[in-house]
């Protein structure tokens, strides 16, 4: 209840100076996404009330009937899933042999507990990169979900290997085939930047990145 509130609160701050068609997609945007416990149902369906909601913010501020129509199309494909409808556009490239690997939305948490821990050395964190990364765990209650069957059974050898691939793109030397973990990674080095020398916007950065990732 708290958390609610909290964020009603800063939507009413955030909202509080824009237009009002912006205020309306910002109020239909938080009613979607605190609509319903979390399940794979429930996410889906916030997905498709948004993406409704901003295929009419679309037309509202003088976009084109096309431009609105592909949001609310693939709207509709998401909610064909319900049905058991499979559209072209959201069946899986074939891959080849093997596994496919983990989804983006998890290589991206995983960039983005690789980008806190990262504020948490450089805050001084503990003695250790290992020390750091068990100073973590406690804001991290869900991490087990973004790791593999393996690493389960070591949590802080999980984050440390996350780190260890940002560690090897700063020396140039990582190649990291997904683009959204190399996205977090640059985004990333550049709060940092803005963080440099101040422990208080380290901590803070470092638990906008942990938040970030326990909403997988």
């Amino acid at each position: 209840m708290a958390k609610k509130d909290a964020a009603s609160k800063r939507l009413a701050e955030v909202s509080g100076n824009l237009p009002p068609v912006g205020r309306w997609l910002l109020s239909e945007v938080e009613r979607a996404s605190s609509a319903g416990p979390a399940s794979p149902e429930n996410e889906r369906a916030r997905y498709i009330l948004i993406l409704v909601t901003l295929s009419k913010f679309v037309r509202k501020v003088g976009g084109t009937i096309e431009q609105s129509r592909h949001i609310y199309e693939l709207a509709l494909l998401l909610a064909d899933l319900d049905l058991g409808i499979v559209s072209p556009v959201l069946k899986p490239a074939r891959f080849g042999k093997g596994k496919t690997g983990d989804s983006s939305l998890v290589w991206e948490a995983r960039g983005s507990v690789a980008m806190g821990l990262e504020a948490l050395i450089r805050l001084g964190t503990g003695k250790s990169r290992k020390d750091a990364a068990k100073f973590a765990l406690r804001d991290l209650p869900g991490i087990s979900r973004l790791m593999t069957a393996k690493s389960k059974k070591n949590s802080v050898a999980a984050m440390l290997s996350w780190h260890d691939e940002f560690l090897q793109r700063q020396a140039g030397k990582g190649r990291i085939k997904n683009r959204y973990l190399a996205g977090t990674f640059d985004t990333g080095v550049e709060g940092l930047k803005l963080c440099a020398g101040s422990p208080t916007l380290l901590r803070r950065f470092a638990q906008l990145q942990f938040a970030r990732a326990s909403r997988i």
